[in-house]
């Protein structure tokens, strides 16, 4: 009876402490979303983002190895936070996968997300969206995908 009981009560906390990582999610989500409006701001007057719009977006072109490992290094001085709760909470995502979830957060759409990646047909950035939001269901991150991913209203 007495293993029964304990056994009970761990599960009781598991699920408990559970529900608190998901409410933390949720406030850190909301917290993100908060500061996402500055970060996109200094994100535009990179020089990657200039380089982007020359580029990804007027002429249909991908960026040079060169060029992502400097939009890389941008995006990581930019998007610190965003980064650190996505690292934390989903620690599937690549590093092209959290690359990708800046660059949406910074207003890019898909094709030019892509591009800037290394992924130039539709389909193969619809995949990557879709194993995100698959390591993102499995890691519980749903309020984090959907703050990356869905317009704001």
């Amino acid at each position: 009876m007495e293993l029964q009981q304990k056994e009970n009560e761990i599960a009781f906390f598991r699920k408990e402490n559970e529900e608190l990582k998901q409410y933390i999610l949720q406030i850190e989500c909301k917290l993100l979303n908060d500061v996402s409006h500055l970060e996109r701001f200094v994100f535009l007057k990179t020089d990657s983002y200039h380089l982007i719009e020359k580029k990804c977006m007027t002429k249909g072109k991908w960026l040079e190895m060169d060029e992502r490992k400097k939009l890389d290094v941008e995006v990581h001085d930019v998007f610190k936070r965003l980064i650190r709760t996505v690292k934390k909470s989903c620690p599937a995502l690549t590093n092209d996968d959290i690359l990708f979830c800046c660059l949406k957060r910074a207003g890019l759409d898909n094709m030019v997300a892509g591009r800037c990646i290394g992924s130039g047909s539709r389909q193969s950035i619809n995949q990557r969206k879709y194993r995100i939001k698959k390591k993102m269901t499995e890691a519980k991150c749903n309020y984090l995908f959907d703050m990356i991913f869905l317009p704001e209203t």
